[in-house]
């Protein structure tokens, strides 16, 4: 069911090692994201490859911010709410 792919938070979709997301670094397409300490939100690593993470890290490991999930700019991607209907893509 739905993946949580909302705004720019890290996210796991696909079933990579770890939640990661596009950045907006023209030069790095993606990178892998740490959790924040939970103050805000729920941030544990909950799933297998931490695919039901749901928290609100919108930062990689080497601190680049991370790219919109409906935006394919400055990197396109298949994650898009378009093609990918039912995984929770709504921002």
């Amino acid at each position: 069911p739905g993946k949580g792919i909302i705004r720019n938070y890290c996210r796991n979709p696909d079933g990579h090692k770890t939640i990661w997301c596009y950045t907006t670094d023209p030069k790095k397409r993606w990178e892998e994201c740490d959790p924040k300490p939970p103050k805000v939100c729920d941030e544990r690593l909950k799933g297998k490859k931490d695919v039901g993470y749901r928290g609100c890290q919108t930062r990689t490991k080497t601190g680049r911010q991370c790219q919109k999930w409906l935006l394919q700019s400055p990197h396109k991607h298949k994650m898009a709410r378009w093609k990918r209907p039912g995984k929770g893509i709504i921002r």
